[in-house]
């Protein structure tokens, strides 16, 4: 009786095993991944195109005015005016899909390694996309 109330409870009998076999599982996937030469250059160009987006804005928010255009409208016309710190917005939201993605990635990859390796590059491309928002922004 009380291993079917810890079956239903989703408690398991032996939570050290549980946790050791879960993290034993976790770093075959991560070592997986590592050892994928073209996984890790696309993970580490994204991550290092996200470092330098936020390095670019710190260097730049000086010089740049208190309010800034975020946004424009189909005609061209912005829509969109906030304080220049809202600007580190871009860079933040790219992270967030560069961890999702890599995440997702982390998770296919000992299964469909081309998978993994597409999600790797599209999180490339957002950055490059972030980047090119950025600029847009800022010049």
């Amino acid at each position: 009786m009380r291993g079917m109330i810890a079956l239903l409870a989703g408690v398991p009998r032996r939570p050290w095993a549980f946790w050791g076999a879960l993290a034993a599982r976790l770093f075959r996937a991560l070592s997986s991944i590592l050892r994928d030469s073209v996984s890790l250059l696309l993970l580490l160009l994204a991550l290092a195109a996200n470092v330098a987006l936020f390095l670019h804005l710190a260097a730049a928010y000086g010089t740049l005015p208190a309010f800034l255009p975020l946004h424009f409208d189909a005609s061209g016309q912005v829509d969109r005016i906030a304080f220049k710190s809202e600007a580190f917005r871009l860079p933040s939201i790219a992270l967030l899909v560069l961890v999702a993605n890599f995440l997702l990635s982390f998770l296919l990859h000992r299964r469909e390694q081309m998978a993994a390796r597409l999600l790797l590059g599209a999180a490339l491309l957002t950055q490059l996309i972030f980047w090119w928002a950025a600029f847009n922004i800022i010049y």
